[in-house]
């Protein structure tokens, strides 16, 4: 397929009639939807206008005009922003057409619309984060697989490109999950990622391993071992193997935060001729010594079958009966459930990391905790933007009184989740819970609900402390005892589990305060993971 859609002058990709409803799209007219395709392809027009000399007049007012615009509504009832078979034929193509009723827009123009929505983002413009989140969630998948085929040379230990593609390939879907591979691999290999032709008589683990083995050989990097988070499903799966199978994914740990913490060059071996253990050259810096009960979880699990979301969920669910009964009788709702049992999850974060007295919290604490809930944040401007509404975030939590003072406040707000939870009865429950209050404060404050959707990006983790006394995040894989390591050309610290003489590997975390300076005394040595 992919040798088709290379010889292609470009592709038409229909997204569907704007007469016909979209199924799971009932609480929207289909106007809505033209509305909503409409404004993607004005926008998307924009940004081919758009120069460096700075943004064009319509582009900013599109903007504005996006206040009413719903874009998660739109990418998440739309089947063809969910289908992975789909992206090859997108990518491989020279152009690609988007229609949708009788309008049509450019894929490409779109990727600059969104770049462009990012960089706003990051420099602090208010009302894109609303805009950029949906859009790159919808696109990025798109926009990544052009530039895997773009780059020059995958053989570069310092370009991501590639691991990245096959990071968010999971939030695509298909029904089977050795396609995860297969429905790329025309599109891998022209990019020169060396892969065995696609067999469906191997096991998913298999292949899975066998594509791993063929990144790390390829770009002469780890980086693809920071997209294990020990969550995996797929029965034989080894430890060291990223886990495709799902259609969302824990979202992984930037590496550029410890860009300083590297130690030697990149160094991986398979000890096996038949490559199913790798060795890892690394030093056991810290252990963690004890973990927060409760982890964030992924709302926009929703995407895959809510009927049968039980048996796939990734997420550790809610332990009190109220918030599990709620969530196992209203699988339809899980979304909205799940972002009120998510601030019962922020409130045992706050407890946890200033052991259990928010009110007698140094400044310190709170800013070792505010650092730590950021790190997924893209920008120092980003950081440093969010302070405002994190310290009010904060109070909430903590059950104090805020005095909001000149914080802006959305006079016409009217939230979805609140809008959902008071048509349907059998959600009436949440509205005399405190997370119900605790939420009509934080997302009618402006700088407030932007915090709070960063931290949303910190979906499957949980808080945990080492025996040095810092203050980490990772998935909620992790275990009391695992051990936090830095590997021979590695970004970020992984956490390791011990099993006699070999090791698991469970996830990359974030341990805030963390410096080079932790492995000056200690030994590197080699480890084996099976």
């Amino acid at each position: 397929m992919g040798e088709i859609y290379k010889t292609a002058d470009q592709v038409l990709i229909w997204l569907g009639n704007e007469s016909v409803p979209f199924e799971g799209g009932m609480l929207r007219t289909p106007q809505y939807y033209v509305a909503a395709f409409d404004w993607i392809a004005r926008i998307a027009k924009a940004a081919e206008e758009d120069n460096d000399e700075g943004r064009s007049d319509t582009f900013l007012q599109l903007l504005q005009e996006s206040r009413d615009l719903d874009l998660f509504d739109f990418v998440d009832v739309v089947p063809w922003f969910k289908r992975l078979w789909v992206v090859q034929e997108a990518a491989m193509s020279k152009k690609a057409i988007l229609f949708y009723g009788q309008g049509r827009t450019s894929l490409e123009s779109i990727f600059k619309a969104g770049l462009i929505m990012a960089e706003l983002e990051a420099s602090g413009m208010g009302g894109t984060l609303a805009l950029s989140n949906p859009h790159w969630n919808a696109f990025s998948v798109h926009s990544l697989a052009k530039r895997t085929l773009e780059s020059k040379s995958l053989r570069n230990p310092t370009d991501s490109t590639v691991c990245d593609f096959l990071g968010e390939m999971r939030w695509s879907r298909c029904s089977e999950a050795k396609d995860k591979v297969f429905a790329l691999h025309g599109l891998l290999t022209t990019a020169g990622l060396p892969l065995p032709p696609p067999d469906y008589s191997k096991s998913t683990a298999d292949i899975y391993r066998e594509t791993t083995i063929a990144v790390l050989k390829t770009t002469e990097s780890i980086r693809i071992l920071e997209q294990v988070d020990g969550l995996q499903g797929t029965p034989g799966l080894a430890s060291w193997v990223p886990d495709w199978s799902s259609s969302t994914h824990n979202i992984g740990l930037l590496g550029n935060y410890y860009g300083a913490l590297a130690i030697e060059d990149t160094f991986f071996a398979f000890p096996e001729p038949d490559e199913k253990q790798l060795a890892l050259r690394g030093s056991s810096i810290d252990v963690v010594t004890a973990c927060c009960k409760l982890s964030l979880a992924h709302t926009s699990e929703r995407l895959g079958n809510s009927n049968n979301y039980w048996t796939w969920s990734k997420n550790a669910q809610p332990s009190e009966p109220f918030w599990r009964d709620i969530l196992k009788t209203n699988p339809e709702h899980s979304m909205t459930v799940l972002s009120f049992w998510n601030l019962r999850v922020l409130r045992e974060f706050v407890n946890f990391a200033l052991r259990n007295t928010p009110t007698l919290a140094s400044e310190d604490s709170i800013l070792e905790l505010y650092n730590t809930l950021m790190c997924l944040c893209t920008s120092h401007e980003e950081v440093v933007e969010d302070q405002s509404g994190a310290w009010i975030w904060f109070s909430i939590l903590a059950g104090q009184q805020v005095d909001i003072g000149a914080e802006e406040t959305n006079d016409q707000w009217v939230d979805k989740a609140i809008r959902i939870i008071h048509d349907n009865p059998p959600l009436a429950g949440i509205t005399r819970t405190s997370e119900y209050q605790i939420y009509k404060r934080i997302s009618c404050m402006k700088t407030c609900s932007t915090f709070q959707k960063r931290i949303e990006r910190l979906a499957y983790k949980t808080l945990f402390r080492t025996a040095s006394g810092k203050l980490g995040i990772a998935p909620h894989s992790i275990k009391c005892g695992d051990e936090i390591m830095l590997f021979a050309g590695g970004r970020v610290p992984m956490v390791v589990r011990r099993l006699e003489q070999e090791y698991r590997l469970v996830a990359s975390g974030h341990v805030e305060g963390l410096t080079a300076n932790e492995t000056e005394h200690t030994r590197s040595r080699e480890i084996i993971f099976v």
